[in-house]
């Protein structure tokens, strides 16, 4: 019988021990997750040395390591102050959790201390497992719509093993996720704004790190920059509204916000204090005029040019 690739369930867990298999289970780990791919990657070593013949000769694998993509949708644990499964990944993604009690739990960009993550990826029998996995998101709010993050996330290599799939338990709100509805977009002060979409980019830079010591050559995942960015589409207005080319030609910086979602225990705010238009390029939307503008995010006090808060 074939492997079907909608038979697919992921879970991922906080590592205690980077690149030690953390063990994540399906009752307590399971993720509502779209569009998974999970590939492993290895040096290909072309070798061309002198000989008789025009032939080639073998190539070898070197060092290799998995990447993993996919998308889950963004929701909360149901209590304000509890961290929903989604938290395991945006640590492993560099990011810090602040939880305030019978408030909110927060997530911010962190320079230092990152954790790391197990993921399994189960494809109808076949198990994929990704240990010291360290990644970055990229989050999509278009209206109507419930909000979506992109992940991607590399991880160390173990060869997949058969394994049965398993019956996963799912949190609640994964089930029901807020959609982006009277999201109170501002930007500098200003919530007139008629947006169909807004995306934000953590922008990690993931490297990896080589190691003669280890089995495959990988001794594990560091992040070790970010260049946030984002964008947004106005529909186009006059300058007596707003004048966004005076912000463009200024470098002006301006706060930028946005929520999804009005239930408690089910929403997230997101804010970004600094940003600064990279461009204004003129699109239309069923021949509305609207203005495509790509944003770069900058630090106030430092970590802290993304928030995201759940409650």
């Amino acid at each position: 019988m074939p492997l079907l690739r909608q038979r697919s369930i992921i879970l991922a867990k906080e590592e205690t021990t980077e690149g030690t298999d953390a063990a994540p289970t399906a009752a307590a780990h399971a993720l509502l997750a779209y569009d998974v791919q999970v590939n492993p990657i290895g040096e290909r070593l072309a070798r061309d040395p002198v000989r008789e013949t025009i032939s080639p000769t073998s190539i070898l694998i070197g060092s290799r390591h998995y990447e993993a993509t996919f998308q889950t949708e963004v929701y909360h644990s149901g209590t304000a102050d509890v961290a929903s499964r989604l938290g395991a990944l945006f640590k492993a993604c560099g990011m810090s959790e602040t939880v305030t009690a019978l408030s909110d739990v927060t997530y911010k960009p962190a320079s230092s201390g990152h954790k790391s993550a197990t993921i399994y990826v189960y494809r109808d029998g076949l198990l994929h497992k990704l240990v010291g996995c360290r990644g970055t998101w990229e989050l999509v709010c278009q209206a109507g719509h419930p909000a979506r993050l992109n992940w991607r996330f590399l991880g160390k290599y173990q060869e997949p093993a058969d394994a049965a799939l398993p019956t996963p338990t799912l949190e609640a709100n994964a089930l029901t996720p807020p959609k982006a509805l009277a999201a109170s977009l501002t930007f500098n002060a200003i919530t007139a704004f008629v947006v169909q979409q807004l995306q934000i980019v953590l922008g990690n830079t993931l490297a990896i790190r080589p190691n003669i010591n280890d089995t495959h050559g990988v001794a594990g995942i560091a992040i070790t920059n970010r260049a946030g960015t984002g964008s947004f589409n106005p529909e186009a207005v006059l300058n007596a509204t707003y004048n966004f080319w005076q912000d463009w030609v200024n470098a002006a910086l301006r706060q930028f916000s946005a929520q999804v979602g009005s239930a408690a225990g089910n929403k997230l705010l997101i804010t970004c204090p600094k940003v600064a238009l990279d461009q204004i390029r003129e699109a239309e939307r069923d021949g509305v005029l609207v203005f495509e503008i790509p944003f770069s995010l900058a630090f106030d006090t430092g970590d802290d040019e993304v928030a995201l808060k759940f409650s």
